[in-house]
């Protein structure tokens, strides 16, 4: 399958950082340019990175290079009060 290209908005600065409430735990597979840091807690699931493919804990921290297609999905959660949450950093 082909990945959906995601457009970040990096205005004045050379970064952006988001912090998302993931209800249902589902990024669909795409790629962009930028550099990603990627906080996910409160939430258990698959991830799918390349030609990667693993289980994800209660809290991962990934690193992905530019033009990385990749995908999140399935979430456990394992706190029925919390959503699952991510923050990311995108930089050139």
């Amino acid at each position: 399958m082909k990945p959906l290209f995601e457009k970040v908005l990096l205005s004045q600065s050379s970064f952006i950082i988001k912090e998302e409430q993931l209800d249902p735990f589902d990024i669909q597979w795409h790629i962009h340019p930028e550099f990603e840091l990627s906080f996910i807690f409160q939430c258990e699931g698959a991830i799918n990175i390349g030609d990667h493919f693993s289980k994800i804990g209660d809290h991962e921290l990934l690193l992905l290079g530019p033009n990385l297609p990749h995908s999140w999905y399935g979430g456990l959660n394992k706190r029925p009060v919390s959503k699952p949450k991510q923050i990311v950093i995108q930089f050139e």
